[in-house]
């Protein structure tokens, strides 16, 4: 039988005063030294954060948003405000909605009946008869390729304009670069070559038409439309279609676009308008849980456990784990974009790929206790991004000497043995191999053609090789291996 007496003392021993005491106080100090942590941590963060940043300012590097938006522009002389264009970012005031939602829907339906008929045996005349109706509107658009300035209006205002921004007409401009490169290769095919060079001339000014935007996404988007604005232009260069003064011509648009200086542009948009912004309104949001899941997937609906921790580690991580995290990010930023050298015009496979392996060992290596978790979640495909980037500049710089070539065998009946013989006469500067600063690769061939080529990506000469995909039925080429020849493999695919 159980002793009253000593079921009074257990109680008196753990349910008294003095107990209750001792673990209130013991609460108090637990909070207390929680509160202590939590400001030494905010106060480390925030100076940490700080002193990179003005370390950085000291060097010339810029951290505000304002100086990557590009200026306004007259609606007269800008491109992106002609009639059939303007619509799509013809907002409600406040918002990201159309004014004239017919008139974005028949922007986005344009020529779409076609390119899902159309296929590749379809003959010249037949595409040129699909298209006939498409007329006015590819006419409006030439002629306001001619307008000296583009900028599509996008909502560069507000704290969130990385991750809400909408950007509905880089579709529409890969669209359009494809009702063009159709019929510029028909115009070619049918031996209307003065049109076909107007076409490819709206081609390239679609491709530029975007370059002054801050996102990668957009120009990913311009390389895109680059490979198929090359689809007709190499066609002309292979069967001789054009004149002298037309090759100058096409000199003259191909040496407008510089795609090294405005991918630099896009990562430092990357960082600043996605990452940093992302950073300043995690410090002053009242769950970073919520604030992640909301740039995330914010229609996803978390479960009772995952929310619940979620929201307590919010709460009681300091703030100043934030700065460390943003500090992490632009550490990490500024080494993956130092294979991007505007100035010498070149991107670095070999460094790029250092620095890319360098940051996901970091991510890799306890991101929680480093800092880098938030880092891991939002960095782009950087070194994936730098090879399109190098393929199309590439891609530029030997069209640019084909063309040089070409005039070359109009005025002296071949092409030259090498291609310093091309200064300054049919081109001012040769432009280099962006891979690695070096010339490209220039031979003639016994049959009087010529080969030229980058080293590609493995920074390697294979001798002009190609190399396709394993198990690509298709024919893929393989923008890791071999050689980047001109006239060959798929580029940009």
């Amino acid at each position: 039988m159980e002793n009253p007496t000593q079921k009074l003392s257990l109680r008196q021993r753990f349910f008294n005063w003095r107990t209750l005491r001792r673990t209130l106080l013991g609460l108090i100090g637990l909070v207390t030294l929680v509160f202590l942590l939590q400001a030494e941590e905010n106060w480390r963060g925030r100076r940490a954060w700080l002193n990179y940043k003005h370390a950085q300012e000291a060097k010339g590097e810029r951290f505000d948003r304002e100086r990557l938006i590009p200026a306004k522009v007259p609606d007269d002389q800008n491109f992106a405000m002609t009639p059939f264009l303007a619509p799509l970012f013809d907002f409600i005031p406040g918002t990201q909605m159309a004014r004239d939602t017919n008139a974005e829907a028949k922007i986005r339906d344009f020529g779409g009946e076609f390119l899902n008929k159309v296929e590749t045996n379809t003959q010249a005349a037949e595409i040129m008869e699909m298209m006939r109706s498409f007329g006015p509107i590819m006419a409006e658009l030439e002629t306001a390729s001619r307008r000296p300035f583009s900028r599509f209006n996008l909502s560069y205002e507000g704290t969130n304009v990385g991750f809400n921004i909408i950007l509905p007409h880089l579709s529409v401009m890969k669209k359009l670069c494809q009702l063009f490169r159709y019929r510029a290769s028909a115009e070619l095919a049918l031996g209307q070559k003065e049109n076909a060079l107007r076409d490819i001339g709206v081609m390239l000014r679609l491709v530029g038409s975007i370059k002054n935007e801050p996102f990668i996404i957009s120009q990913a988007v311009r390389l895109a439309d680059l490979h198929i604005a090359m689809v007709p232009l190499q066609k002309g260069l292979e069967t001789h279609a054009w004149s002298d003064a037309e090759l100058q011509t096409l000199q003259m648009l191909l040496g407008q676009t510089d795609f090294i200086t405005d991918a630099n542009t896009a990562l430092y948009g990357e960082r600043d308008f996605l990452g940093n912004s992302l950073f300043e309104r995690l410090k002053t949001a009242k769950s970073d849980w919520e604030l992640l899941r909301e740039m995330q997937s914010p229609e996803t609906e978390s479960n009772g456990l995952e929310s619940f921790l979620g929201h307590a580690l919010s709460y009681l991580a300091p703030r100043g784990w934030d700065n460390f995290e943003q500090l992490n990010y632009n550490r990490l930023f500024a080494s993956v974009m130092q294979p991007f050298n505007p100035i010498t015009q070149q991107i670095s496979p070999s460094e790029s790929h250092k620095a890319t392996e360098a940051m996901l060992k970091e991510f890799s290596n306890h991101p929680f206790l480093h800092h880098c978790v938030i880092s891991s979640m939002l960095f782009p495909a950087i070194e994936r991004f730098g090879q399109k980037v190098a393929i199309g500049q590439d891609a530029l710089n030997m069209a640019l000497i084909v063309c040089a070539l070409e005039r070359h065998r109009l005025a002296q009946g071949q092409y030259p043995d090498t291609l310093e013989a091309l200064t300054p006469r049919f081109i001012q500067k040769l432009p280099h191999d962006v891979i690695n600063g070096e010339p490209f690769i220039y031979h003639v061939q016994s049959d009087g053609n010529f080969l030229l080529y980058s080293v590609g990506w493995n920074e390697t000469d294979d001798g002009g090789t190609v190399v396709t995909m394993k198990d690509s039925k298709i024919h893929t080429q393989d923008m890791l291996q071999g050689d980047w020849v001109w006239g060959k493999g798929r580029w940009g695919h």
